[in-house]
């Protein structure tokens, strides 16, 4: 639809915005006063959704605080995804990012099944395969659990072996 403002033609922008965001920056956090997880809002996805990247943040905080370099957050191969990649020492090391508002269903990182194993595993060797890398690997899980303000977050080291057990 074309409008005309000073006897110029313009495109209506699209959307309810009253200016164009490129779909890159709709991901980005917006941090507002008084940072709390409560104030954290990430433009243009659900509340579990905004959740979780929240998780994420607070997950590559921990390993940082372990003195991991965080190399890759969000990683994507098709329909495969690694939350984070990080190296520890000559280690490189998947995690696996749970968060939830509560545990009354039972604790985070528990929640990470034969099958999402079995895709990190596979995503692990594409992304060996892709930055031409040649290191031992380890999957970790952090599960972190936001309840009425409370954080609580539990890091796994090798929770998980690519060769079962």
């Amino acid at each position: 639809m074309k409008v005309t403002v000073n006897g110029h033609h313009k495109r209506k922008q699209k959307g309810n915005y009253p200016f164009h965001i490129p779909v890159h920056l709709h991901y980005l956090p917006v941090y507002l006063p008084n940072i709390v997880p409560d104030s954290l809002y990430f433009w243009g996805m659900s509340e579990n959704k905004t959740v979780g990247k929240w998780g994420e943040l607070e997950a590559v905080r921990i390993l940082r605080e372990k003195g991991m370099k965080v190399l890759d957050m969000n990683w994507i191969f098709l329909h495969l995804e690694i939350d984070i990649i990080a190296m520890d020492g000559d280690q490189l090391v998947i995690v696996e990012v749970k968060t939830r508002g509560t545990n009354a269903f039972g604790e985070p990182e528990t929640f990470v099944s034969k099958k999402k194993q079995s895709n990190l595993i596979r995503a692990a060797n594409l992304y060996l395969e892709h930055k031409k890398l040649d290191c031992e690997v380890r999957f970790d899980v952090v599960g972190i659990v936001r309840e009425n303000n409370k954080i609580t977050s539990i890091h796994i080291p090798g929770a998980f072996s690519p060769y079962g057990g």
